[in-house]
């Protein structure tokens, strides 16, 4: 099985090499970095790390590409994260290295959980949701959609839409 990443740019990048041989090749809207995004045929995942602009980007490809498909649901986990069994997941979810995610958890569409995130059980988190690397989740918080979560961040209450929270214990700037 050969699969395409959209994205050439660092997290791009990552994806490729996490692939290793199913990689074939990288579809980007700047040129130095691969063929045009117009161009995508068969599977594909989304090499992008921010995950408005992933959302953006994969309602575009299924509006313009028509011979394209996520691989999957989109999703990926990278090498060293670990996710408990009984997790639920959405479209295009990218858990990074490091990442772990405790059971009974739901995670929406399009969220990203970079290097080193914990997030304990029976968390919810909702879509399009950025959480900083080593950020840490108590059990039982609910995340609302458009979040961002600053690094380092010990988020203990529950987070509205559209809020970024930064700091020990986390508050909204």
């Amino acid at each position: 099985m050969r699969i395409a990443v959209v994205g050439g740019g660092g997290h791009g990048r990552d994806i490729a090499g996490i692939l290793g041989g199913s990689f074939t090749m990288f579809y980007d809207d700047d040129p130095s970095r691969g063929a045009p995004i117009a161009e995508l045929e068969g599977e594909f995942l989304l090499g992008v790390n921010d995950p408005k602009v992933r959302c953006e980007l994969a309602a575009r490809i299924a509006r313009e590409c028509p011979h394209a498909s996520p691989f999957d649901d989109g999703s990926i986990a990278w090498p060293g994260a670990w996710c408990h069994p009984s997790i639920q997941y959405g479209r295009h979810v990218h858990i990074n290295t490091g990442a772990t995610v405790s059971q009974d958890c739901v995670i929406g569409d399009f969220v990203t959980l970079s290097p080193g995130v914990h997030v304990c059980g029976d968390v919810t988190i909702g879509d399009r949701v950025n959480i900083g690397a080593g950020a840490v989740v108590k059990n039982l918080v609910t995340i609302g959609d458009d979040v961002v979560i600053g690094c380092g961040a010990a988020v203990i209450d529950d987070v509205p839409d559209g809020a970024t929270v930064v700091g020990v214990p986390a508050r909204a700037l």
